[in-house]
């Protein structure tokens, strides 16, 4: 991030873009972790009751 601190302003937006990028990197593997998770259902069942 030294660019950004000289000033370059180009830098700045591109910055800007790779942490989203990494955010919605994240964001599609943590929904894949839970999508593909296997739920016992007896399990939680059996602890509500």
């Amino acid at each position: 991030m030294i660019v950004v601190g000289l000033g370059a302003q180009i830098a700045d937006p591109i910055v800007g873009l790779e942490i989203t990028l990494v955010i919605l990197k994240i964001t599609w593997d943590s929904w894949n972790t839970v999508r593909h998770t296997e739920i016992d259902l007896e399990q939680i069942d059996g602890q509500m009751h």
